[in-house]
């Protein structure tokens, strides 16, 4: 930033003004009702820390997220040290906005005083976001949460202006799908994948929950990870045995390899809810002569609401809810 000297007293200022600041802030506005949105996804703000071994990093968790349009994002505010602020808008604006968030102030008599920029601690009004103009949480106080609506497609940018162009997140907003032909995201969007430095990872299926009809096909784009289809016994099983021993031919200890199970595809094309069908493992790498990521199409043939797993990443499941 362009003001390490006076960043610790501003934080502390600023921290000053939280619980103020929110305060004025929901008096001067009505409350907004949220409409009913098919997913909200929970980013969050900063990482800090008082105790033993205080510490603080300044970052959103994670980075980067994917939604579509009329999805919610949540910010959850969990740094004990540092103040932030989760603010959309131009680049060059945010910029600006930073860098002068604290001006000096000459005095006649003695030092000059800090002045903090009123616009930029205060939330702006409203909920919803459509990449115009700027969309500001203010200061948030610890544990606190500010939620978006995003309402048109685009690739927005935000930082926190308390800490200028280090600390940084981009929300990618897709259209709604309509059609024969859904597309799934597994794991980080293009955003983050186009990100060379990018080192977080986002080990979930988005749109999680997925509602389509009797013969429409879902495409899964994203690498190291796997579709599987089949009786929750079976992938939890196949979960805890992602490495199976294979006795070794001359003697010895045996060898651990990875399930072929998991790795390989099974299953078919099609998929009635019945039965295990499996992607296999999608490759981590780009194909060699293919411009378009790795994939794995499934045509689902019989209404019902079928779970699928990422047999490599516990936790990582979705749901496809096929109508007639």
């Amino acid at each position: 930033m362009k003001r390490p000297a006076i960043i610790l007293v501003a934080g502390l200022v600023l921290a000053g003004l939280v619980p103020a600041t929110a305060g004025a802030a929901a008096k001067s506005q009505a409350p907004t009702k949220q409409a009913a949105t098919p997913a909200a996804i929970t980013v969050l703000v900063g990482l800090g820390q008082t105790g033993v071994s205080p510490g603080s990093q300044l970052a959103f968790t994670p980075k980067y997220v994917d939604v579509t349009v009329g999805d919610a994002v949540k910010f959850k505010e969990i740094d004990r040290l540092e103040p932030h602020t989760v603010t959309f808008g131009p680049m060059a604006t945010l910029k600006k906005m930073s860098d002068n968030l604290i001006t000096p102030v000459p005095q006649k008599n003695g030092p000059p005083i800090f002045a903090i920029d009123p616009k930029s601690v205060a939330p702006t009004p409203g909920h919803t976001y459509a990449g115009m103009g700027i969309a500001n949480s203010g200061i948030l106080p610890v544990g606190k949460t500010w939620s978006l609506t995003f309402t048109a497609p685009g690739t927005y940018h935000y930082i926190c202006l308390i800490h200028g162009t280090g600390m940084t997140g981009v929300v990618t907003v897709h259209p709604a799908q309509t059609g024969s032909m859904w597309m799934v995201q597994a794991g980080d969007g293009m955003a983050a994948a186009n990100d060379k430095a990018n080192t977080t990872t986002n080990d979930s299926f988005y749109p999680r929950h997925l509602t389509i009809k009797v013969g429409d096909t879902v495409q899964w784009i994203g690498g190291f990870h796997t579709i599987s289809f089949g009786p929750e016994a079976t992938l939890q099983k196949l979960e805890a045995n992602l490495f199976i021993p294979m006795p070794q031919q001359g003697g010895g200890p045996p060898k651990l390899v990875l399930n072929p199970k998991i790795a390989s595809p099974s299953g078919g094309s099609s998929y009635n809810g019945t039965g295990f069908t499996n992607s296999g493992i999608l490759p981590l790498q780009v194909p060699p002569g293919s411009k378009a990521p790795p994939s794995y199409k499934l045509t689902f043939t019989t209404p019902g609401t079928f779970t699928y797993d990422c047999l490599l990443h516990p936790g990582m499941d979705g749901t496809i809810t096929v109508t007639p």
